[in-house]
């Protein structure tokens, strides 16, 4: 294993799946400009996202602590399929993120499946604001795993 895979396991992770490039973006540039870096996994694609979930089930290093999920997608997919997927795997994974959905906009009808799934931890709007950068911070671990005291 190269030092720099090892580094970045050690790291806590984000994976984000979500269809705008510049939400990734803003993630990444406001999740790892401090000294207190993330693994930011980048997904625009549920397949994808559930693929890697699945492949890395038995390896708690590699799973995210936290899944930011877009609801609305600009094709035939949504974040409603991605939970359905999510909910026949979780009991595989060795550890099980906690999924948040950020969105833009949430039409009522909506927050009532948000509030009855269990699998999301809470909602969010965009764009993030303070507070809801330090609920991301806290669910995946607001300083590197390397440094955490067991």
């Amino acid at each position: 294993m190269n030092p720099e895979s090892t580094q970045s396991s050690l790291l806590p992770k984000i994976l984000v799946l979500d269809q705008d490039d510049i939400f990734h973006f803003i993630v990444d540039k406001i999740f790892n400009r401090e000294s207190h870096r993330y693994d930011i996994l980048d997904f625009t694609n549920i397949t994808s996202a559930v693929s890697y979930l699945i492949e890395n089930a038995e390896d708690a290093a590699e799973l995210p602590d936290v899944i930011l999920l877009e609801l609305y997608f600009h094709s035939d997919q949504d974040g409603w399929i991605f939970l359905d997927l999510y909910e026949k795997i979780k009991e595989r994974l060795v550890k099980q993120p906690k999924v948040l959905v950020v969105s833009y906009t949430i039409n009522h009808a909506e927050v009532g499946k948000i509030n009855a799934n269990q699998s999301i931890v809470d909602f969010i709007s965009k764009p993030l604001n303070h507070e809801s950068i330090d609920l991301i911070k806290s669910l995946a671990g607001n300083s590197p795993k390397s440094e955490q005291k067991n």
